[in-house]
């Protein structure tokens, strides 16, 4: 959240729709990701991590860390370099994205 919140602030987006989106998604991917994973038969620790983190952040990965200890420090990883790398290019590619009028 605190990534989102930080960078909605320079773009033209409601601080309020992206800390409910960024909840949203991930309640959604830590409670229907493993089971998901599962059925696509991904069993592999690290791989199952990888996507969760990416995909569900902060939220999936605590959730991933209660399950799967090696699969969630992996998500708490990928997570953090998301994140970062999140916040080094946004800068860049908001403007292509959100034009000003």
């Amino acid at each position: 959240s605190a990534v989102g919140l930080s960078l909605a602030d320079g773009l033209p987006a409601d601080p309020t729709r992206v800390a409910a989106a960024i909840v949203v998604t991930g309640v959604f991917v830590a409670q229907v990701g493993p089971g998901l994973l599962t059925r696509l038969r991904c069993h592999d620790p690290v791989a199952r991590g990888v996507a969760l983190g990416i995909a569900g952040h902060g939220l999936a990965a605590a959730e991933l860390l209660r399950r799967e200890p090696l699969a969630g420090v992996v998500a708490s990883l990928v997570f953090a370099l998301t994140a970062v790398a999140t916040s080094l290019w946004l800068p860049w590619l908001a403007p292509l994205l959100w034009p000003l009028p």
